[in-house]
């Protein structure tokens, strides 16, 4: 505050406030005190010069691929890879919604979603996609069976049937 607005100056505006200056290195008694040493706050750090700027922008800018390159990626890849990325994100999301649902404990919302996510699988031939799917609906059938069984459901009971039939399905397909 010294060196913008003078010592003189805001040691009165400080006791006008009615506050006392600061002393902050050490000056000889009622004198100016000494200048510290500092950089101005313009200059470059220590050790990079200035011609590291524009080395590191060449660097960056040569490790781009040419426009030309890019062109040539995207005609490799043609319309089916973007349909494939595509058809791949919703699956993902379809599988996420899913895990949502059987956490919140909505086992026919999850089943319908799967059944979705199933389709779109089978549709864009991703073998991941449909095991992954395979395994989640055995998990939640497995479960939900579990619960019922639990519950005092009997065996020969419809939902049992229906849930052992599913579960059959799913051995089958993967095998």
């Amino acid at each position: 505050m010294h060196r913008i607005l003078g010592a003189g100056l805001a040691l009165r505006l400080l006791r006008v406030a009615g506050r006392r200056g600061a002393r902050l290195l050490p000056g000889p008694a009622g004198g100016r005190a000494p200048a510290a040493d500092a950089p101005p706050c313009r200059e470059a750090p220590r050790g990079l010069g200035p011609g590291l700027l524009p080395l590191l922008a060449a660097l960056a800018w040569s490790s781009r691929p040419a426009p030309a390159e890019q062109e040539q990626e995207r005609e490799r890849q043609g319309s089916g890879g973007a349909a494939a990325g595509d058809a791949e994100a919703e699956i993902i999301q379809l599988l996420k919604r899913a895990k949502l649902c059987i956490m919140k404990d909505e086992p026919a919302e999850a089943e319908l979603i799967l059944h979705d996510a199933l389709r779109l699988a089978y549709k864009s031939d991703n073998k991941k996609a449909i095991t992954y799917t395979y395994d989640l609906a055995e998990k939640l059938f497995k479960a939900t069976m579990s619960y019922l069984l639990g519950g005092g459901m009997q065996q020969e009971d419809n939902a049992i049937i229906e849930i052992s039939l599913k579960l059959a399905t799913i051995y089958a397909a993967q095998n």
